[in-house]
């Protein structure tokens, strides 16, 4: 029998609550002890309610007492005032809240506890800014700074009181998670952090974040030469991600075989069904021309975990490496044209959105390209299929290119250079050679369905 704790401060998040519960229900069908540990609304705000609404805490308290009821078995609930004292109150009160500058939030700790980054990673998850304004986040700032103190004194006491052999929370990166993840680190105790995948379930990832790039590739590997499913049937699975057009949602799908047919059904969140994709080209194409899209990545989210972003790159960012491309490549051939992808994804966000701006500010200065806005209704597969190659840093275009026998070039040594159907330049000089290369063909290798 384990000691289970999971570490609950999400009860207004429908899919990631009742991950929790689920998580909750395996273990006491296995006689484990399931404690969670709770926000019972005594911090001073969190990432969704940083000014302490009251309707928005007892929403999710009572969601979350509603969820607890639904278990079988017993449970043991223990909130954050619970393990707090006066003295833990007198800290976060003196809590310095003063900073110069936004590397001075990212370097401030507390017995090697990184709060500042922790705090600034949900600030900048919150208004999608990888290099938010401390002064007009002052506020949210503060109020995150105080909440993620007061989880870690409490949470400190907590583990060394009952001492859990396992512990569970959702992502790990945030103001209120990260302290859970240090400890837990710092006590040696087991830890998971659970995620959603793209199948409507979620995943574990051990003494990690989802974020990890080797835990994802080690998944990967574990599943594809895991004998008890056979590699037909593997590929046929993957084939349906393809073949579907999965990719464009960004929102979970459930894949089942009913009657020897198989059967895909699109989750009730349907974050990009609402974006009408249309099988046109842009306006500047030209079929006798070589046509070449480059896909983004998110400056964003390397930007909030760089422990979990050190692979090599063949260019110091994603910007830099573009205008080397487009005025290197104008130079040898003028007549090669670039079209830039901007994710749809972008539709979601607030259109001032800092990296959104940084790729439209590429929209001057180069003759040889055309942005495709997020709000465009080009369908990416559409184009990819009538392109002469594609370039990605590590989007899951370069896979969903390689599927459709289209040249896949990849400048970010991330997951989908793992691959043996992708073209991997270790220079800007390799990067020139592949992009010039008018009878450049797409590698003979299906491991994108991996």
């Amino acid at each position: 029998m384990n000691e289970i704790c999971i570490f609950c401060n999400t009860g207004h998040y429908i899919e990631i609550f009742e991950t929790q519960l689920d998580i909750a229900q395996r273990h006491l069908d296995q006689g484990d002890k399931v404690s969670f540990f709770v926000c019972d609304g005594t911090i001073p705000g969190c990432e969704i309610n940083y000014t302490k609404d009251l309707n928005t805490c007892l929403y999710c308290v009572s969601r979350r007492n509603n969820g607890f009821s639904n278990l079988n078995g017993n449970i043991k609930k223990y909130g954050i005032s619970s393990f707090t004292t006066l003295e833990d109150i007198l800290s976060v009160r003196n809590l310095n809240l003063q900073f110069n500058n936004l590397q001075e939030l990212k370097n401030f700790t507390i017995d090697d506890f990184k709060i500042g980054f922790s705090v600034f990673s949900s600030i900048a998850d919150i208004h999608r800014q990888y290099e938010p304004c401390l002064e007009k986040y002052k506020e949210e700032i503060n109020v995150l700074l105080k909440s993620s103190y007061r989880v870690f004194l409490s949470f400190k006491k907590f583990i060394k009181k009952k001492k859990p052999k396992i512990v569970y929370l959702f992502n790990g990166r945030h103001a209120l998670e990260q302290p859970v993840i240090n400890l837990c680190e710092e006590n040696k105790i087991t830890y998971f952090t659970h995620e959603s995948a793209y199948n409507g379930g979620y995943f574990l990832s051990k003494n990690t974040q989802p974020q990890d790039l080797d835990g994802f590739i080690s998944r990967c590997e574990k599943f594809w030469n895991d004998d008890k499913v056979s590699t037909d049937e593997k590929k046929r699975i993957g084939n349906l991600f393809f073949k579907n057009n999965l990719g464009i949602r960004q929102g979970r799908v459930s894949i089942s075989k009913k009657d020897n047919a198989d059967h895909v059904e699109l989750n009730k969140i349907r974050s990009m069904d609402k974006i009408k994709f249309e099988k046109k080209l842009p306006a500047g194409w030209e079929p006798a021309k070589e046509n070449i899209i480059i896909f983004q990545s998110s400056i964003f989210e390397e930007a909030v975990v760089p422990e979990l972003y050190q692979h090599s790159t063949v260019y110091d960012d994603q910007l830099s490496g573009i205008k080397k491309i487009l005025s290197d490549t104008y130079s040898y051939n003028p007549d090669i044209k670039f079209y830039l992808r901007l994710h749809p994804s972008f539709n979601f966000w607030n259109n001032k959105t800092q990296e959104l701006e940084l790729f439209k500010s590429l929209s001057s200065g180069f003759a040889n390209l055309e942005i495709i806005n997020p709000d465009e209704g080009h369908c990416s597969y559409f184009m990819m299929e009538n392109a002469s190659k594609i370039v990605s840093f590590r989007s899951t275009t370069a896979m969903e290119a390689a599927y459709r026998k289209v040249p896949s070039i990849v400048l970010e040594d991330h997951l989908v250079a793992k691959f043996d159907c992708v073209y991997k330049p270790k220079n800007h000089q390799e990067v020139m050679q592949l992009i010039l290369d008018k009878n450049l063909r797409p590698l003979d290798s299906d491991d994108y369905l991996k």
